[in-house]
């Protein structure tokens, strides 16, 4: 089995992105393994402070400090991804010298025989304006979750990207008012993937 840093840390809330980036700095701070990041400490540091002073103007002010900050967590979870694929090939399939840097990881390749269901969507809610919030059927032997999105009801798609686990997976970015079909399928197994769920349409508030 190969070990993969996680990139859930996308789909976390406001106030936990900002206490997970508190750890990869300090897991990184002084790191002898992972010494030259991408994106470096300082600068991942500053991103953080940036977007927490970011987040604290966007509960006082109003629709231009709430892009600002939608903005400045884009750029922090840009910057976490680049670290994160930085330590994954630098770590040597090493779980603890990973985890050594705040990231977290999880482990792909099953069972050979291994073959992966159909997964489905147990509920769709509105998570906040612009975000849907979705809740899949849990798959054995899945290490994630591939997500696709349509504007025509299914005719054409487009990859939404993989998500870490099925009870809690937020589609943000969206325009209220608008109706959108989600469709996913278990990631992992003997085939890479199991088959695409039931398509599902939700109108985002």
């Amino acid at each position: 089995m190969s070990m993969h840093v996680s990139l859930g840390f996308a789909q976390l809330s406001d106030a936990d992105l900002i206490q997970f980036a508190l750890g990869v700095v300090k897991g990184l701070t002084g790191n002898g393994v992972f010494s030259s990041p991408p994106v470096t400490v300082a600068q991942l540091d500053g991103s953080q402070k940036a977007f927490a002073a970011a987040l604290v103007a966007a509960h006082a002010g109003g629709p231009a400090q709430m892009a600002f900050k939608e903005q400045a967590r884009e750029v922090l979870i840009g910057q976490l991804r680049q670290d994160a694929l930085y330590v994954e090939e630098n770590a040597g399939g090493d779980e603890a010298k990973a985890l050594s840097t705040g990231y977290l990881v999880y482990t792909a390749g099953y069972h050979p025989q291994s073959q992966l269901g159909k997964t489905f969507i147990q509920a769709i809610r509105n998570e906040m304006s612009g975000q849907l919030l979705v809740r899949l059927q849990p798959e054995t032997n899945a290490f994630g979750y591939e997500g696709e999105i349509s504007l025509d009801s299914g005719q054409t798609w487009q990859l939404l990207g993989t998500f870490p686990q099925a009870r809690r997976l937020v589609v943000p970015h969206l325009t209220p008012g608008i109706t959108y079909t989600l469709r996913f399928r278990a990631a992992g197994g003997s085939t890479g993937h199991g088959d695409w769920c039931d398509p599902v349409s939700h109108m985002a508030m």
